[in-house]
Formats: structure tokens, C-alpha cells, sequence
């Protein structure tokens, strides 16, 4: 294997695919599930889908960056593509990480220079803990406020406004080293289902947002499991969606991938990777963290899909895709930098403005709070927002909402307070009726709660902007 990592970063792609055997090959195409903080035997399970099968690449799930470090050194195969899920940050999938805010909080910021220093953090950051490719940022429209996958995920429901905040990020983070992943083509925002549990249907594409991505040169492309109803076209397994409109429409050169093929939204067959390669994807992405599940990914499902391909796949279309892969691999793959903590006094002063500058007022009428006022928190309660504020038992009443349960939705109703504090999705302003005050606050989180305080008090100024239509 070593002789192979050396031979990967040696001559063109195209000399290198001409050495390598069917196996070789068959395995370049594969991602799979490496959880750094299991035991041996999930060790022993990569050691054979490395040594045996040569798949390509490992997505890195939950653990810390002292743990991606030693998995690296245990599997000693440096020629393997690292992917993450760092979409707000690597704390994402990292304990150890910052959790900066997500798409939609960064939806409202109107200095889209803060957009840029944010995705270049973020590429540091996954350069620091040893990923290569990105699987971020999102870059559906959500048009459907029920949209229970995207969500918050999303840059919000302007298309252009999402394909302008997707591509700073994206040539920031390309910057620093790592691939960015524009997903889930082509457009995930406007279903009202999971596509982790079944198929959401969609009526139309919303392809500006990609279109734009390639553009400015994204690295990779993540399509979605989705049911076209135009055509009832699965856009996993349809070649005209895929190949036809990424590659020969639109020119596009880099890599594609699949979402997880092991979600139940999709069929798991033994040749639901090989459709999904015949329909133009480079990449064959399987994804789990759960043990069982993991165990049954590697031990058996990813087997039967390596042998389901090497039997029926076409030669010629094959050396394309790892042509591609090879090329990614000779771009991305460099020696980690030395380990440093996440927790930098400059990522922290990061994450603090970015949460300073998304804040919303919707409503002012109480703006600077300057009466004695009474506080009521629904969802877990937080001391730190009690000992920012310091509520007296009496005077108007602020509701700080960190989810809109059923008791919240009845206080809000029947008390009508003067103040509300929205420290959740701003979709949730559509089950409320508009306070006299009302700031968004997007996310639960100690900036987000210090910024709302500052600027309820009247010391600072909102400068953010609802990223959605109500």
C-alpha cells in the first residue's frame, strides 16, 4: 500500500490509472464510514476495505482532533482521501471544535467579508485536523419552511442570494487547501421529508446555487436522494440529471458525489452503487456512526457493492472517474500541520462577531429595555441569559424562546408579553403573532445571547437581516 500512496502523487492521473488494476480502481470510488473513537475491531474492519478492496477514501465521524491524529497513524495508508462534515465548522462532527453559527444565522450578516474570514477559518481548521474535501456548504434554497433536513442549513430562500454567500465560502475555503462541496444537487429545499428516512419529492430544480458553485471552480459536487416528479427520475440514478446536465451541460470538471447510499430514502440493493455510478458519480459515499450499522456498512454492504461493480461497470467510464479522483488526491493530500488547539483566541473572536453581526430586530418598540421586566425562558433554561439580564419579578414581560413548544406557543398567545427573544429558527416567527419587541437570535448560544442583551439594553446597534420571507 505504500508503494501505491508513493505511486498517487507520481506522473499524470492518467499514467497512474493505467497502472492500476480493476480492484485498484473499483476502490478508488469508495467512501466509507471511520469512527475514531471505536475499537480494535472497527480498526480491523478499515485495515480490510484498505488492504483487500483498496477503497479511496474515509469520512471521519464523531471524536476530537487527538483521535483523528491517532487514526491516521493506525491506518497508515496516507494515500486516502479524508472527507468531514465541517458545514459549521469541524465541530460538526468534533468535540474539541468551535461551533460557529449556521447557514441561515450567516444568511442574515450583511458584511459578506465576514462571510469569507469564516470560510477560511474553516479551512484552516480542517487542514489542522488532516480533512482534505469538505462536504459543505449547503447550498439549497429553502423554499419550504417545514423542510425538516435543511433548514437552518441553508443560506435562506433567495436563490441568488444563496448562490452569492455559498461561493465566498467556497472560494475561501478552496483557498486554504481544502475542497469545498456545493450539495444537495439539484436543490433540496423545497421537500418537507427526510431524505435520511424516504424519498422527498421535488417539482422543480433549483439550479442556480450549483450553477454559480461551478462557476467560481467548487471542487465537488453532493447530489441528493430525490425524486424528480417531472420525469420520476431518481436524480441518484439518473444519468440525464447527473452526467448529462453536470458534466455536458455544465461544464462541470470536478467531482461528484453521492449523498449516503446506505439512507433509507433509497433502495439498498446489491447494485444501487453501481447505478449510482453509471449515473456520472465519481464518488460512492456510505455513511453511518451508529456500531451496528457501521459493522454491517463495512463487513458487508460495501463488499457486495465493490463486487457488483467490478463485475458490470464499463472500463472506459470507470478510468474517467478515478482519473478525477487522482487528480483530487495530487491537489489535496499534504503532510497535516502540527497540532494546535481548536479553541484559538482568534476562531473564538470569530465566532463572537459573526453572531454580533446576524442579530435581528423584527420589532422595536421597547428598544433600549429600560423598565423593570419580568423574564420567562422556554425550553432548558439558561443562567447565563438570567445573569446578562437581571429580571425583576415585575414590569413587562420577556419571553426568551429557545423552542416554540406547546407551553411557549400558549404563553405567547394568552400573556402577549412586550419583549420576545428568539433564540431558534426564525420560521418560527410564523407561529406567533409579532411582539411589540421581537430580535432573532437564530441559534442557542452564549454570543448569540451576550449580542441580544447588547443590543435589548440599546449599547449596540442590529445590523442583521431576516434571511427568509414571512
Amino acid at each position: 500500500m505504500l508503494m501505491f500512496a508513493i505511486a498517487l502523487l507520481v506522473g499524470s492521473p492518467e499514467e497512474i490509472v493505467q497502472r492500476m488494476s480493476l480492484e485498484e480502481k473499483v476502490g478508488q470510488l469508495f467512501v466509507v464510514p471511520a469512527c475514531p473513537e471505536r475499537g480494535d475491531d472497527h480498526l480491523h474492519d478499515l485495515r480490510v476495505l484498505i488492504e483487500k478492496y483498496h477503497i479511496g477514501g474515509i469520512i471521519l465521524k464523531q471524536g476530537t482532533q487527538e483521535s483523528y491524529r491517532d487514526l491516521y497513524e493506525k491506518l497508515k495508508a496516507p494515500e486516502l482521501l479524508h472527507c468531514g462534515d465541517a458545514e459549521w465548522g469541524v465541530s460538526m462532527r468534533m468535540r474539541d471544535g468551535v461551533k460557529y453559527p449556521r447557514n441561515l444565522t450567516l444568511g442574515a450578516i450583511q458584511d459578506l467579508s465576514l462571510l469569507e474570514e469564516f470560510g477560511r477559518q474553516v479551512g484552516r481548521e480542517c487542514r489542522q485536523v488532516g480533512l482534505h474535501l469538505n462536504f459543505a456548504p449547503v447550498a439549497d434554497v429553502n423554499t419550504n419552511p417545514k423542510n425538516p433536513i435543511i433548514g437552518t442549513r441553508s443560506f435562506g430562500e433567495e436563490p441568488s442570494e444563496v448562490a452569492k454567500r455559498s461561493n465566498i465560502v467556497i472560494q475561501a475555503m478552496q483557498e486554504e487547501g481544502v475542497a469545498a462541496t456545493v450539495k444537495h444537487y439539484p436543490g433540496h429545499g423545497a421537500t418537507s421529508k427526510d431524505s435520511h428516512v424516504e424519498l422527498p419529492v421535488i417539482e422543480e430544480m433549483e439550479l442556480l446555487p450549483f450553477q454559480e458553485a461551478i462557476t467560481h471552480q467548487v471542487d465537488c459536487i453532493m447530489t441528493a436522494h430525490l425524486l424528480y416528479q417531472p420525469t420520476h427520475e431518481v436524480v441518484t440514478f439518473s444519468r440525464d440529471i447527473v452526467e448529462k446536465k453536470l458534466r455536458g451541460e455544465f461544464g462541470f470538471e470536478g467531482l461528484i458525489i453521492t449523498d449516503g447510499l446506505n439512507m433509507k430514502a433509497i433502495n439498498q440493493t446489491g447494485d444501487t452503487a453501481l447505478k449510482a455510478l453509471q449515473a456520472g458519480h465519481d464518488l460512492l459515499l456510505y455513511g453511518d456512526h451508529i456500531s451496528d450499522e457501521v459493522d454491517r456498512l463495512l463487513r458487508t454492504l460495501i463488499p457486495q457493492a465493490i463486487e457488483s461493480i467490478k463485475e458490470s461497470v464499463d472500463r472506459t467510464a470507470l478510468d474517467a472517474h478515478v482519473i478525477r479522483i487522482i487528480r483530487a488526491k495530487q491537489k489535496l493530500i499534504r503532510e497535516i500541520p502540527e497540532a494546535s488547539p481548536l479553541q484559538s483566541p482568534e476562531a473564538l473572536a470569530l465566532k463572537k462577531k459573526l453572531y454580533q453581526q446576524a442579530m435581528t430586530v423584527v420589532s422595536s418598540a421597547h428598544i433600549p429595555l429600560s423598565e423593570d421586566f419580568q423574564l420567562v425562558q422556554f425550553g432548558p433554561p439558561s443562567e447565563h441569559l438570567t445573569q446578562l439580564l437581571h429580571p425583576s419579578t415585575q414590569g413587562l414581560k420577556v419571553a426568551a424562546i429557545y423552542d416554540m413548544n406547546e407551553a411557549a406557543k400558549e404563553y405567547l398567545q394568552k400573556e402577549k408579553p412586550e419583549v420576545v427573544l428568539l433564540f431558534t429558527s426564525p420560521y418560527k416567527l410564523l407561529e406567533m403573532e409579532l411582539a411589540p419587541t421581537t430580535i432573532v437570535a437564530y441559534e442557542r448560544d452564549s454570543d448569540a445571547e451576550e449580542a441580544v442583551v447588547e443590543i435589548l439594553f440599546g449599547r449596540q446597534k442590529a445590523v442583521g437581516c431576516l434571511p427568509i420571507k414571512l
